[in-house]
């Protein structure tokens, strides 16, 4: 569980913004987030940004990993439509930036083609001092079967983490509760 399984109950349930913090340091230095479609994607850059402004030796990056297109077309047309993961990947994070309200000129935009996002994602945080993420929008049970890239990043980094979450848009039903605790 992220940050150990005392934290996961605020961190899932907290009626606000919540920001917790691994191995903090004196100045966040070189920031990178990962703009992503997450429920949590505005928030994490929203943090990197207030850093930022704290600290003007720092930099903010706002990363995006996009699959490589697969090979070929659709079989049942004679056309193919060009897919330009590049695009996408700064479409994406101009969504981000424009929902965290970040200027342009407060952020650089990286944006990564790779076969495996996964590896790629925690191989390239490796490359900053900070590392923002958004908390995982899945559940306890799909975390334990899958895992999550902020989880990974966690457990694998040596700088420090900044894991946020923005406040629940809708109260949960008593039906949602009640999955979410049987799924513990």
């Amino acid at each position: 569980m992220l940050f150990g399984s005392t934290i996961a109950p605020l961190l899932e349930r907290a009626p606000c913004d919540v920001t917790l913090v691994k191995n903090p340091s004196e100045s966040p230095g070189n920031i990178v987030t990962l703009a992503g479609t997450g429920p949590h994607a505005a928030t994490s850059a929203r943090r990197a940004g207030e850093f930022r402004r704290a600290f003007a030796d720092s930099t903010v990056t706002l990363l995006n990993v996009q699959s490589s297109p697969a090979e070929g077309g659709d079989e049942d047309t004679d056309e193919q439509t060009p897919i330009d993961p590049k695009a996408i990947g700064r479409d994406t994070i101009a969504a981000v930036a424009e929902d965290a309200e970040l200027a342009d000129d407060e952020y650089d935009a990286r944006v990564i083609v790779a076969d495996d996002v996964r590896e790629t994602l925690v191989d390239a945080v490796s490359e900053y001092d900070t590392v923002i993420v958004g908390a995982t929008g899945t559940s306890t049970v799909a975390q334990a079967l899958y895992g999550s890239i902020p989880q990974r990043i966690v457990q694998q980094s040596d700088g420090t983490v900044v894991m946020a979450r923005s406040e629940q848009c809708a109260p949960r039903t008593f039906r949602q509760a009640l999955i979410q605790r049987l799924e513990r």
